[in-house]
């Protein structure tokens, strides 16, 4: 009979480890209620499902030496911050920088890609933000929205990925994936 005691008690033991396993599996765990918008997934935090939002593709770059990872139309750029004499770095560029040139067209304003652009009083001048006064071709307009390209932040603006993924090319833009099924 004392046999039998064991026997049982170390089958309840059993049950207990398997049910503290099958808990802490997220899979088993209940689902958020009414489940998750796009964008989102379900978690649970403290015992308590509860919808979070994804990350991002910066959650997979880690950037280098005075670099920050930026999201630019769901892609991860790392950007040196760092800009020259002049400009200003803006997470949100503007496509409407103004130059030394006379417009030639309308610009609509949107957010541009990260970039280092000319301080406000400042306007572009053959690749370089100048007082309009002093502009090569005297015009001084400082209204030109089309003429100068947005100086990039980097040559590369590459992701550097994290270990467990690789940067491929989607798009024509380098991105980091995992090197799950790689």
């Amino acid at each position: 009979m004392l046999r039998l005691f064991f026997h049982s008690e170390f089958f309840l033991v059993l049950i207990f480890v398997a049910l503290a396993i099958a808990k802490s599996d997220g899979s088993k765990l209940p689902k958020c209620p009414g489940g998750c918008l796009s964008g989102f997934h379900c978690e649970v935090i403290d015992g308590v499902p509860q919808c979070v939002v994804d990350p991002g593709p910066c959650a997979a770059v880690r950037c280098g030496f005075n670099t920050t990872c930026f999201e630019f139309n769901g892609k991860a750029a790392c950007c040196n911050t760092t800009c020259s004499a002049g400009e200003v770095f803006s997470e949100c560029s503007s496509y409407c920088e103004p130059t030394c040139e006379p417009p030639t067209m309308a610009c609509i304003q949107s957010c541009g890609p990260p970039a280092c652009q000319c301080r406000t009083g400042y306007v572009r001048d053959n690749g370089k933000c100048v007082d309009p006064k002093t502009c090569s071709n005297n015009e001084q307009s400082g209204q030109s929205y089309v003429d100068e390209p947005i100086t990039p932040p980097t040559p590369s603006c590459k992701p550097q990925c994290l270990r467990g993924f690789h940067c491929v090319q989607l798009n024509g833009n380098p991105a980091c994936v995992t090197d799950k099924g790689k």
